[in-house]
């Protein structure tokens, strides 16, 4: 049922925005892919290497849809100035509804409000779209009983179809790892993000997938992550290793 109710949105909200533009999306797509900042769960997985158990423990009271910790609010403070550059050119901000992706979206994109936190812009869509969620338990454990990712490819190849079919040309998806390097993987390229970077992809269309990365590049990324890992670029972690979601 969850999964239908994502398929649903998915095509429900794809022909609400053709509405917007009966002569049809546009040619090609630049499209900002937006891992979250660091979030609580990214710190008790780091801590799991160190100490298993009290990593463990971590892991459960931050919970499936944890918040960011202290360090991912400053990398967000870090990167968005260049993110306020992109917000200028970009129609719209898809973000996964998860506490640590909805906040990175609006702290990079959103304006400054009287109280210190942040609005969403006016004059850019902000939709909020739950296929855009990280792996979910059945995807997990598909990928860790049986090695296999075809459910969680399946929902992205949807995605990636809604994408194809949106009247923006220029927008930003801010979400999760394994499920953007699944999605950049299909439309050809191998890319592993890092927390609060930001990937600037031109795509275009394509008949098997829906799009086709044409051309990447790194755009921001923070001071604490090094751009020349090569974890970054060309070395996407197994499907076994669930430290990066």
């Amino acid at each position: 049922a969850t999964a239908q109710r994502w398929k649903l949105e998915l095509e429900s909200l794809a022909k609400e925005l053709e509405a917007e533009r009966p002569d049809g999306p546009p040619a090609k797509k630049t499209i900002y892919f937006i891992r979250h900042a660091e979030s609580m769960s990214n710190v008790a997985r780091d801590h799991m290497k160190k100490q298993r158990i009290t990593g463990a423990v971590r892991l459960c009271s931050s919970g499936f849809d944890s918040p960011l910790s202290s360090r991912g609010r400053a990398q967000l403070l870090e990167v968005r100035p260049r993110a306020r550059e992109i917000g200028e050119q970009i129609e719209a901000v898809i973000h996964s509804p998860l506490k640590r992706a909805a906040e990175t979206a609006l702290v990079l994109f959103g304006d400054e409000d009287d109280t210190g936190g942040y609005t969403q812009p006016q004059g850019t869509r902000w939709l909020m779209v739950s296929g855009l969620k990280e792996m979910r338990f059945q995807e997990h454990a598909q990928a860790n009983l049986m090695r296999s990712q075809s459910i969680l490819r399946a929902r992205v190849r949807s995605f990636i179809k809604f994408v194809s079919r949106l009247p923006w040309e220029r927008i930003a998806l801010v979400g999760h790892s394994r499920f953007f390097s699944t999605m950049l993987r299909l439309m050809g390229e191998e890319v592993w993000l890092r927390n609060a970077s930001i990937w600037r992809v031109h795509a275009a269309p394509e008949p098997k997938f829906g799009l086709h990365c044409v051309a990447k590049k790194l755009v921001a990324t923070p001071a604490d992550i090094d751009p020349a890992d090569p974890a970054i670029v060309g070395d996407v972690a197994s499907s076994s290793d669930d430290s990066h979601e």
